[in-house]
């Protein structure tokens, strides 16, 4: 008998096509209802009111576990809330609150040897001297995060200050399980204001993976494995870092599915959603024919890319340009849907024997989209 699983946040497609992947049956609730999500979804809602919507939403679902996907972690009393109805395959509420407080976790993690850059609280602001950047605590994917130079403003909502550090961005997938340390799925480079997507500063843009692990890299995240141990980070989770070359800066724990593991499951044709379930659900890794194996084994590089609307469009059809140019889109709006400026249009994917030849398709795949994504 097939599992069914409930997913939930703003945008839940990666997530139902890796559900779909692991045997799973994903029944989903969003922000946007794209076309392939109404596809690969058993059933699926939009939800106008975000967060609080999903609430109501997800209780029209047949009694299933469920799970978020970003940026819900944000959200820890609608996690709760949704809870109380059905099993939580994912980091429950009270570890959101240690994991989602930048001083908390800086501290937890700088006991356990690993790099973190200094934080100031809201209320004392360092100089304006571009040395630093100002973050919403409850941000995702990069929203409203920015250089504080003198022409900066802090945000309305709680935000902090982070040390700026250099570094190549990347994210690394881990896979936790209660009784034991959490394992290292893979590594990506992420995407990150790339102005070929239109994407705004340190607005996340895509992943392109999977990264060779040097002894450096490989002994930086050794080091963090063991210092997470202590948060009880069980099922999928990602960690946003820079690495310069001798040191991986961590920015951010993400404690829940992120953009960039389908990178690594298209990599390796592995359902790492298998490997999520079977980390609350014993039963559902009995129930599989082959064990998870989490190791990145393959040779070739992929690589997605978010291409986001330069100027407000109509949506064309973007299934038929698609076919005609030989390109692969995924997170497709309706046709005649109007996208705003700085709104996400779609997904493109790519695949190539190194990182340039994957970014190269990359932005060839983005100004096919780009250019019918003109005025209305």
């Amino acid at each position: 008998m097939s599992q069914p699983i409930v997913i939930v946040g703003a945008s839940t497609r990666a997530a139902a096509m890796s559900a779909r992947r692991a045997g799973l049956v994903p029944y989903c609730c969003d922000m946007f209802g794209d076309v392939d999500l109404a596809r690969t979804a058993e059933q699926f809602q939009v939800v106008d009111d975000y967060p609080h919507g999903l609430i109501a939403a997800t209780a029209e679902f047949p009694p299933a576990p469920w799970m978020y996907v970003g940026a819900l972690e944000n959200s820890p009393n609608v996690v709760a809330e949704i809870s109380k109805s059905r099993p939580l395959w994912g980091v429950g509420p009270g570890e959101l609150a240690r994991i989602r407080n930048p001083l908390t976790l800086r501290a937890a993690l700088e006991a356990g040897g690993v790099s973190v850059p200094t934080i100031r609280e809201s209320q004392e602001p360092p100089p304006r001297d571009r040395s630093w950047v100002v973050k919403p605590i409850r941000s995702a994917g990069g929203r409203s995060i920015r250089i504080w130079n003198a022409d900066a403003t802090a945000p309305q909502e709680p935000h902090y200050f982070q040390k700026h550090v250099f570094g190549e961005p990347m994210s690394a997938i881990w896979i936790g399980a209660a009784t034991e340390a959490p394992r290292l799925c893979g590594v990506t480079r992420q995407l990150i204001g790339e102005a070929a997507f239109h994407a705004r500063p340190f607005t996340y843009c895509g992943s392109i993976g999977p990264i060779k692990i040097d002894v450096t890299l490989n002994r930086e995240l050794a080091r963090l494995g063991k210092a997470l141990a202590q948060f009880n980070l069980a099922g999928l989770f990602g960690v946003d870092f820079a690495f310069d070359g001798m040191t991986a800066w961590i920015l951010e724990v993400n404690p829940r599915y992120s953009a960039s593991i389908e990178v690594l499951e298209r990599a390796t044709a592995t359902p790492l959603l298998a490997a999520h379930a079977g980390a609350f659900d014993v039963s559902f890794s009995e129930r599989l024919s082959r064990p998870v194996d989490v190791r990145v084994k393959s040779d070739s590089v992929h690589g997605k890319a978010i291409v986001f609307a330069a100027t407000d469009c109509v949506c064309s059809d973007l299934e038929d340009l698609a076919k005609r140019h030989s390109i692969e889109i995924a997170d497709i709006p309706a046709l005649g849907s109007v996208i705003h400026a700085t709104q996400p249009i779609c997904t493109v994917f790519a695949e190539g024997r190194s990182e340039i030849d994957v970014m190269d398709s990359l932005k060839k795949s983005a100004e096919v989209v780009l250019a019918v994504s003109v005025g209305p």
